[in-house]
């Protein structure tokens, strides 16, 4: 039997203790971070698909328009009231709507084909989003401290958080290599036993008195050891050393990179929310004065007081009004969620 026990080295076992558990804790936090990434990437996919479904139906209503109206010239070309070339270039402008909301319906089949591949979908099995019950008001009335941002996005993110904890095992772990030019005390005991029986010896102890009694040994004491008297010891262990402060050094490095990108994040992230939230209201007030003016144009055009060209304008001006209407509301949509995942707070329920 025999039990040794470490009384010191160092602080050795202490640190190393400490460096796993710092690895641990970074290693969760790099879950936590890889858990925000993938709901920042279906995010992103699933907007971008909520976008294709909102341009396919601005397309499909634009394509119908131009057909009814298209329907109107050739009423108005057979009864003598307007020119063949009008009824011709109605047909040439339903065409090109149609070719855009066809391609409008390609993006969309792309884009759910992508998303479907991410969450693990059968591409087979059809399925339709559903716009969040998110208040667009609301989130284009929300206001963001940058200071305040900052210090949030500190004390959540993930990446940041795993690299300071890097830095921190790294620090750990040199100490643990520098303890070992400490001398280290090792307590130890052992006890042991046998039994001998020669064959020429008759009259040889009985076992149980050989083995519990004379011949039982016992041995205990302490262990002095010195590293600079251990030969290539001591080079060793200042090798070690070099190498664990490298490596502390680094990860000191990648730290202070992760805190300038994170600032860098939160920055982009609060200047984007600022000018979103600008293009949204200027896209309503487009949106409000482009349908106004097609409204009047196709009056006038219907009266035979304007020409093609300015009616053909108007609508496109409108629908192209439409479309930035319908992208500036998703990239508002978006951007809420940028924000949450540059300061490191984003989570499922926030996407509800």
């Amino acid at each position: 039997m025999n039990a040794q026990v470490n009384l010191f080295s160092g602080f050795n076992r202490i640190s190393q203790i400490k460096q796993t558990s710092t690895q641990l804790d970074a290693q969760l936090h790099f879950v936590h971070r890889s858990e925000q990434d993938a709901i920042n990437t279906v995010t992103t996919q699933f907007l971008q698909v909520l976008l294709d479904v909102e341009l396919l139906r601005i397309a499909n209503e634009n394509w119908e328009a131009l057909k009814k109206q298209l329907e109107q010239v050739t009423e108005q070309v057979n009864v003598g009231a307007r020119s063949p070339v009008d009824q011709y270039n109605q047909d040439s402008q339903a065409k090109a709507a149609e070719i855009r909301a066809l391609q409008a319906e390609i993006n969309l089949i792309n884009d759910k084909a992508m998303l479907s591949q991410t969450l693990l979908l059968d591409p087979s099995d059809g399925f339709d989003v559903v716009k969040p019950d998110w208040d667009i008001n609301s989130i284009s009335s929300d206001e963001m401290e940058l200071k305040a941002a900052y210090e949030t996005a500190l004390k959540n993110r993930g990446d940041y958080l795993r690299a300071e904890k890097n830095e921190l095992s790294s620090k750990f772990s040199l100490n643990a290599a520098r303890g070992n030019y400490s001398p280290s005390l090792t307590g130890f005991w052992s006890m042991n036993s046998a039994y001998n029986k020669l064959a020429s010896d008759l009259t040889a102890a009985p076992f149980d008195t050989q083995f519990y009694t004379d011949n039982l040994r016992r041995t205990y004491g302490l262990q002095l050891f010195i590293p600079i008297l251990g030969g290539n010891t001591i080079f060793q262990n200042r090798a070690n050393v070099y190498q664990q402060k490298t490596t502390y050094l680094n990860n000191k490095i990648l730290r202070q990179n992760a805190e300038i990108l994170v600032k860098t994040d939160v920055l982009r992230a609060h200047q984007n929310f600022k000018l979103v939230k600008r293009t949204f209201a200027v896209t309503l007030s487009q949106l409000e004065a482009a349908e106004m003016a097609f409204r009047l144009e196709t009056e006038r055009y219907n009266l035979g007081v304007t020409n093609f060209v300015d009616y053909q304008n108007a609508n496109r001006v409108f629908v192209q009004a439409q479309a930035d209407k319908a992208q500036a509301e998703v990239r508002l949509l978006f951007q809420k969620v940028v924000v949450a995942y540059a300061a490191g707070t984003l989570k499922p329920e926030d996407l509800q």
